[in-house]
């Protein structure tokens, strides 16, 4: 039970990254707001699907580290 528990804790997070990942590659300029980041333009919506959906796909789909048993 103790090791079951941080592992559905961190598969919770990378599925809160996904669906946050999810909202800004449909409508980036809403959760930008909320960062404080304003797009200008095409070319800023543009910036902030790659930059920042990138990262958040990255952070959300990253494999874990396994520790040996």
């Amino acid at each position: 039970m103790l090791r079951l528990l941080p592992r559905l804790l961190v598969g919770a997070l990378g599925v809160l990254a996904l669906i946050g990942l999810l909202r800004l590659w449909t409508d980036p300029a809403i959760p930008a707001a909320t960062l404080g980041l304003s797009p200008i333009g095409g070319l800023g919506l543009a910036t902030l699907r790659a930059d920042v959906a990138g990262f958040s796909a990255a952070w959300g789909l990253r494999p874990g580290r396994r520790h040996p048993q």
